[in-house]
């Protein structure tokens, strides 16, 4: 498969199970934010427009990208 078919997925989690906050399980950062957080700073580094079409990930990561706990990641 390809990357298309994990973001699709992702998508989907994303939107059934963020119900309460602005984060993968509602409104506090958990470990599966920080693992996609993490991918996806190396993989949109080769190709910007990775997130394009998933608007809810592409949100969710901008969110926590404003988070004070991830003001260091860098």
């Amino acid at each position: 498969t390809d990357g298309s078919t994990h973001l699709k997925a992702l998508e989907k989690l994303y939107d059934t199970f963020n119900v309460r906050g602005p984060f993968f399980l509602g409104s506090q950062v958990s470990i599966a934010d920080l693992v996609f957080f993490h991918i996806t700073d190396s993989l949109l580094k080769i190709e910007p427009k990775l997130l394009e079409n998933y608007p809810h990930l592409k949100e969710g990561r901008r969110r926590l990208s404003k988070h004070p706990q991830m003001l260091n990641y860098r």
